[in-house]
């Protein structure tokens, strides 16, 4: 049911996240439709806008107003909500293109540019982001990139001496001196997190775990084993790509052209992701790289091939929905004892010679929810109807149970540890690992709370916008 605020009718979910929730909104006069960011908290709005209100640039998310109003449900009731009106990015997220498929490198070069574009309007203005990340970019109806997503960023003019000292942004992204709590200039900590996503559009996976010695990918470039660095992620890439062409959910436009990268490409981003923050390129190297000055494809071109990707995304989303629904009803005929791998601390039963397994048996009592300032957790709500604690944990926990998981209950029953493995790898390599717990909420209905444990975050938000569908399901 609708929602209204501030004139405008509130309906759908776009998004939503630890701070806020992002409803689609549209003016009943005269028709325009925007993204409202309604925020949980008070003072999370201002951390948001206050360096970015008055700023307008092509390649960022521009605001079109905020405050604090009244927000008027359908049943009318009515709460006072802090709320930021921006427009509305139609494409979506870069993260969901790039791992339904990887980018070419003119394409890449195509989208780099526009961030460059951006954050170099973003500097030049006095404000550093500090949370750039594949979620974090969105694209426009016609596919133009827009940076989004400013509740970490800060104005220059309140950093003393250049450096701050604030842990701020996502580990997978964050430079290695953000990492080791040290003093950093944010400027060269956001041309790092470009960097990593320049890699991530060209291969379609994270070039490190984190930027750490103790990370085997990261340890190469920290050596300047700049050759095994790139040769080995060139070989995983050819890898991946001859075992998706033998798939079902290969593209019906794909085609057999070998991977592989220019080598200024390899320069670039190399250079970015220097442990030393005095070897990577300043905004103004990075502006006058001949890498970035390389072929493009014109924007139309552009166009007509993220038209053709959604087209083969929303074929692999129903294709792989009917796969979980078809999982699911053969995991809850046989119990989920029928998965391959042994679960630790899962009652079971037999049942006509067949051994049945439930995850959750019993009056147990679930834990209040209690909402955290931590951004790490992602939270999928659910409502009273959809059945007792034991069956919403059990549905959970069926969704590892038909992914070959291992999964170790804990003796509450309603958290579970999950280990996910690599599928082309006959199921050995561990990939993710997750902590999954149900709460109650105060006013009805539950929360799921799924908490990455091990695993870069690239892999994570692939897993968990897949399972939010699985649940919702």
């Amino acid at each position: 049911m609708p929602q209204y605020l501030e004139g405008l009718e509130l309906t759908r979910t776009l998004g939503a996240g630890a701070q806020a929730k992002v409803k689609l909104g549209r003016n009943p006069k005269t028709g325009e439709t925007v993204a409202v960011k309604l925020f949980k908290d008070r003072g999370e709005m201002d951390s948001e806008i206050k360096h970015i209100i008055g700023l307008e640039h092509q390649n960022i998310v521009n605001i079109k107003g905020a405050g604090r109003a009244s927000l008027m449900h359908s049943n009318g009731r009515s709460e006072d909500k802090d709320y930021i009106i921006q427009e509305l990015a139609l494409g979506g997220e870069l993260f969901d293109f790039i791992a339904h498929k990887r980018f070419s490198e003119p394409v890449a070069r195509h989208y780099f540019r526009q961030l460059i574009d951006g954050m170099n309007f973003l500097h030049t203005h006095g404000v550093v982001h500090r949370d750039l990340k594949t979620e974090n970019i969105l694209l426009s109806g016609d596919f133009i990139l827009k940076i989004a997503d400013f509740g970490h960023s800060k104005s220059l003019s309140e950093i003393s001496g250049g450096k701050t000292y604030t842990f701020k942004g996502t580990e997978s992204y964050n430079a290695p001196e953000i990492l080791a709590r040290r003093g950093y200039n944010p400027q060269c900590t956001d041309l790092f997190g470009c960097g990593v996503i320049l890699f991530i559009m060209a291969f379609g996976v994270p070039p490190f775990s984190q930027a750490k010695a103790e990370d085997y990918w990261y340890n190469l470039l920290m050596q300047e084993k700049h050759d095994k660095f790139w040769s080995t992620h060139i070989e995983f890439r050819q890898k991946a790509d001859a075992e998706a062409e033998k798939s079902e959910d290969a593209d019906d436009s794909s085609d057999a052209v070998t991977f592989g990268v220019s080598e200024e490409f390899q320069q670039l981003v190399s250079a970015l992701l220097a442990l030393n923050p005095i070897h990577r390129p300043s905004m103004a190297d990075l502006v006058s790289h001949p890498w970035l000055h390389g072929p493009v494809p014109s924007q139309e071109e552009v166009k007509v091939e993220f038209i053709e990707r959604m087209r083969q995304m929303q074929k692999k989303k129903e294709r792989e929905q009917r796969k979980r629904e078809e999982a699911k009803k053969q995991v809850q005929a046989k119990g989920a004892g029928a998965a391959r791998r042994q679960y630790r601390n899962v009652d079971c039963v037999k049942v006509e010679e067949e051994e049945i397994c439930y995850f959750v048996k019993g009056e147990r009592k679930v834990q209040a929810y209690q909402p955290l300032s931590s951004t790490k957790q992602s939270l999928i709500e659910i409502a009273p109807e959809e059945g007792s604690p034991e069956d919403i944990m059990n549905n959970a926990l069926l969704y590892f149970a038909g992914n070959s998981a291992d999964i170790n209950l804990h003796p509450s029953k309603f958290r579970a540890t999950c280990t996910l493995f690599d599928k082309e790898d006959e199921g050995k390599r561990p990939v993710l690992t997750v902590q999954v717990e149900l709460f109650s909420k105060v006013d009805g209905g539950f929360i799921l709370q799924v908490d990455k444990l091990e695993g870069n975050h690239f892999e994570f938000l692939k897993f968990f916008k897949e399972y939010d569908e699985y649940i919702s399901l």
